[in-house]
């Protein structure tokens, strides 16, 4: 399950973890931020808005890099994002700014 509404402000990596699992929605409060699997698993390869912007199943993200709660192995100041104007992933600092959607 996925948040419908996902975040319009940046956040940190830290602040990211933690919007997810402070987030009330109906009667869930067991949201959390998704690795990188499940991220690329809600992009939609097959359509685009004619920009290059890729699109969720369920409803459409920002051409923007959100967070996952992977990891880079050989850092810890690293993890992975996935970025939806081209589908791709990306390593960032955790101290960057970047979008959630939160999964449970």
């Amino acid at each position: 399950m996925w948040e419908s509404v996902p975040s319009t402000t940046a956040l940190t990596w830290d602040a990211a973890k933690t919007y997810c699992a402070n987030l009330s929605l109906g009667t869930y409060t067991d949201w959390r931020l998704p690795d990188i699997n499940e991220l690329s698993s809600i992009v939609d390869y097959a359509r685009s808005d004619g920009a290059n912007y890729w699109y969720a199943s369920k409803f459409t993200l920002a051409a923007n890099n959100y967070w996952s709660s992977t990891t880079r192995a050989d850092s810890t100041t690293d993890a992975r994002t996935l970025v939806f104007s081209n589908a791709g992933t990306s390593v960032n600092a955790k101290a960057s700014n970047y979008r959630v959607i939160c999964t449970r």
